[in-house]
């Protein structure tokens, strides 16, 4: 078979073709084994064994933030293959983050992917090579009009026995456009995962991160079978149950790991779920200065691809840093003046709502809007004021270094995490991640919307966090309610407490107060660490 398709050799980007031991002086592959933090997302699982084992046909795509383990996910996904038995030449691999590929498409040639793929079906069955053949586009984000070429080529018949093609991308701005173009187009693959073929890779988890780094840990959540998402279901759906025991797991959970628990939520703090950072602490003690500024520097390069403009996002950044776990009022500040943050002349608030989609869009932020319990089922009233959260505490770190020229990041971090009422402010931001992603988790759908299912909730004695819900896979219509509020301190007050009582009174569902050790269990409220709820998600 060819190297050269579309006039592009590909034979670089594709070492398996003619290196039965590329796999050994991959980048992406050897860093993780040499990693201290070897991440196996569960995702990667999950896609292996219903979609790449079964030889599916189709369309997947796989977002997530710059750096959280994508390209590594997809030399994964080919090494599997290939230790399968799969020949190297049904596996094609394009990166459109080549710095060779952008100015290719920059030479204003049109339909350089569509006739990538057209010549290489061609070729392979040319030359009687196996179906499916399997694709994996990097990056395609940066890639504008990928869908429509992809679509292009499914209309031509191309797709349906022949073709598994897997895309990754860091924005679900373009993931919206994908999904209407390719709608009803994503052949077998749509329908071998309950969630559908659009994934999202976020970072670790905590409890993943755990896992990752204590296998001991690991056993023993298999052992509770803590991996099924049944245990946990009827695990939280006890702790939320007014007057109801909870699962003497958890009182295991805290006793026997409470103290490792804690020690690694402290290291979570400052790594975040982003295998780099961690791996690069472990090792040295130390996250180097360049660690922060890659990752800042990859938001600012994508952004800019998608026609954003460098100052007004790092402005906009700096403003929202100072503004972490608050509400967040854009018309509002608009109305005094475009120099409150910053700026030195005039932006127009669609401007920056756009910025500020664009960091949603790339799961670097999570805007959270109030909850509502108006009859049935709580809804999220889009109209209200929103709280800003970063969507890992890592990122908030990369983002506030940069914006205020701190020189050693890490220690400065450190610095600031014996501040109690910061601290409580990243802790917020790391419970909001993971309680977005909780109604995915416990019913998994392709229609999902992670700020559609959660929300702050106010009382007339204050205000709860966050309610949560979703409605059961195990019991079917079963709605399942879930607040929270953080209070990561030594000591609560009854105070406190008031909130949470006042939302047990009036809608008969058991707050969850995540604190920073205290554990115990009340008729009307449950009093948790968060280093153990955070092993439920």
């Amino acid at each position: 078979m060819r190297d050269k398709y579309a006039g592009i050799n590909l034979s670089t980007w594709n070492p398996w073709w003619y290196d039965h031991e590329w796999y050994r002086k991959d980048p992406h592959l050897t860093a993780f084994t040499r990693s201290t933090v070897p991440w196996r997302p569960r995702l990667f699982i999950l896609l292996h064994k219903r979609i790449f084992e079964r030889n599916l046909t189709g369309v997947v795509t796989v977002r997530g933030p710059r750096r959280v383990g994508k390209t590594t996910m997809i030399k994964m996904l080919i090494h599997a293959l290939i230790r399968g038995g799969v020949n190297p030449r049904r596996i094609l691999y394009i990166t459109c983050d080549d710095v060779e590929f952008q100015s290719t498409i920059s030479s204003g040639r049109p339909g350089i992917l569509r006739n990538i793929l057209i010549e290489y079906y061609e070729d392979a069955t040319k030359n009687n090579v196996a179906r499916p053949l399997f694709v994996f586009i990097d990056e395609a984000s940066l890639y504008r009009g990928w869908a429509l070429e992809i679509k292009n080529i499914i209309d031509q018949g191309l797709v349906d026995e022949n073709f598994l093609i897997y895309t990754t991308g860091s924005h679900s701005m373009d993931l919206a456009e994908a999904s209407r173009l390719l709608k009803g187009r994503q052949g077998r693959a749509a329908t071998a995962i309950p969630s559908g073929a659009n994934q999202i890779l976020y970072p670790m988890r905590f409890v993943e991160y755990v896992e990752t780094l204590d296998r001991d840990f690991e056993k023993y959540m298999y052992s509770k079978y803590l991996m099924r998402i049944r245990t946990r279901y009827y695990m939280l759906k006890e702790i939320t149950a007014i007057d109801s025991e909870i699962s003497p797991v958890l009182y295991e959970i805290n006793t026997k790991y409470g103290g490792r628990l804690r020690g690694f939520l402290n290291r979570y703090l400052l790594t975040g779920g982003f295998a780099v950072s961690a791996d690069a602490y472990i090792k040295d003690g130390v996250i180097p200065r360049s660690v922060y500024d890659d990752f800042y520097d990859l938001m600012v390069k994508d952004a800019e691809k998608f026609g954003l403009r460098e100052f007004v996002l790092t402005t906009l950044l700096r403003w929202l840093s100072e503004h972490m776990s608050s509400r967040i009022d854009l018309h509002k500040e608009m109305k005094k003046t475009t120099r409150t943050l910053g700026f030195p002349h005039t932006i127009k608030i669609g401007e920056l709502e756009r910025y500020l989609n664009y960091l949603v869009g790339t799961k670097s932020m999570l805007l959270m809007y109030e909850a509502k319990i108006a009859g049935r089922e709580p809804q999220v009233d889009f109209r209200t004021t929103p709280k800003v959260y970063f969507r890992d505490p890592f990122i908030y770190e990369v983002v506030y270094a940069r914006t205020h020229e701190i020189a050693d990041p890490l220690v400065y971090f450190k610095d600031k995490l014996l501040d109690q009422e910061f601290t409580s402010r990243l802790v917020e931001c790391i419970v909001a991640s993971h309680l977005s992603v909780l109604p995915f988790l416990m019913a998994p759908s392709p229609l999902f919307e992670e700020m559609r299912n959660i929300g702050y909730f106010r009382l007339e004695s204050g205000e709860l966090d966050f309610v949560t819900w979703y409605r059961s896979t195990m019991r079917p219509g079963e709605l399942n309610l879930v607040p929270v509020e953080v209070k990561y301190k030594e000591h609560l007050r009854a105070e406190d407490l008031e909130p949470a009582r006042e939302f047990a009174e009036k809608y008969r569902r058991r707050p969850i107060i995540l604190s920073k050790n205290d554990f115990r269990v009340e008729s009307e409220v449950v009093i948790m660490p968060v280093h153990t709820f955070l092993t439920l998600i």
